[in-house]
């Protein structure tokens, strides 16, 4: 790893130590990892929603009466945590930060299908049933693992038990040049990738990205780029993000240094001669200062 782009994880790991250190973790823990996307920009209270978390744990296995049937499992999911608990997707703006932090979410009980994914996931993970989650392009979904049949629910419609041909609906629209066969075909493969935490809490970071950018709050936005490069640190897109973001703050040495990680990286990437231009302006405004 080249020396700009250590010293700026670095940087990002002292803006963020919580989430740094549990990103670092292995095996990531994918509640914590998630509820530290919030940190410095919402108050983060992991021990009270693990609590929380461990209580509804309790009421879905009651729930659930020690059955082992998957169809079972998922109504009991559904029983407690939208119809008890009142966990249901957020209203306009969705783009709302708040409705990604999960101690928010708990306490709104409302948040994007994928803060809302966290917590089903979190519960059944306290319950060893088998969840995942499930990167599809409509909006994040869940599917239980080990049954003989696909069993999707939908956290934004309530945990509801969706069929094939709903899931299909869902994504449809993205895809109208994409002839029936090949669409089945291809959702059919989405619905089978099973997302780990680090690829679902990119997906969250991504969403609080575009919430800030068009809100043009420069020092959120930095912080989540910085935890997006904490996540992936071979990313060299946000690395350019970053870089775009010191120089409209007002710290070029760390835009240049942002754009030399990425040239190391990319010398001969799509964007070089654009990056390389960018490094000079931005050298002799330091050399102004």
């Amino acid at each position: 790893m080249n020396e700009d782009r250590s010293d700026i994880l670095q940087a990002a790991a002292a803006a963020h130590p919580a989430f740094a250190g549990t990103a670092q973790a292995t095996p990531r823990d994918l509640l914590a990892l998630a509820a530290w996307v919030g940190e410095g920009l919402t108050e983060v209270d992991l021990p009270l929603l693990q609590r929380q978390i461990g209580f509804l744990a309790y009421l879905v296995e009651r729930a659930a009466e020690g059955s082992q049937d998957p169809r079972r499992r998922l109504a009991a999911l559904r029983q407690v945590l939208a119809e008890e608990e009142g966990l249901s997707g957020a209203g306009d703006p969705s783009d709302e930060p708040a409705n990604s932090f999960l101690n928010r979410v708990l306490e709104q009980r409302q948040g994007l299908p994928i803060a809302l994914a966290v917590i089903y996931l979190a519960v059944a993970e306290r319950l060893h049933w088998p969840l995942a989650g499930v990167d599809y392009p409509a909006h994040f979904l869940l599917r239980y693992r080990e049954s003989s049949e696909l069993l999707v629910i939908d956290p934004l419609q309530g945990g509801e038990l969706i069929p094939y041909e709903r899931c299909v609906e869902l994504a449809a629209p993205l895809f109208k040049d994409l002839p029936t066969r090949e669409l089945s075909l291809y959702l059919r493969i989405r619905l089978e990738d099973i997302v780990t935490p680090e690829r679902l809490v990119t997906r969250m970071l991504r969403n609080l990205e575009g919430s800030f950018a068009a809100r043009r709050d420069l020092a959120a936005l930095r912080n989540v780029v910085q935890k997006l490069l904490l996540v992936d640190p071979t990313a060299d897109r946000e690395l350019c993000t970053l870089a775009q973001v010191h120089h409209l703050l007002g710290d070029h040495r760390q835009a240049v240094a942002c754009l030399r990680g990425y040239l190391e990286r990319q010398p001969e990437g799509p964007d070089r001669r654009r990056a390389e231009q960018m490094v000079h302006r931005w050298s002799e405004l330091l050399d102004e200062e």
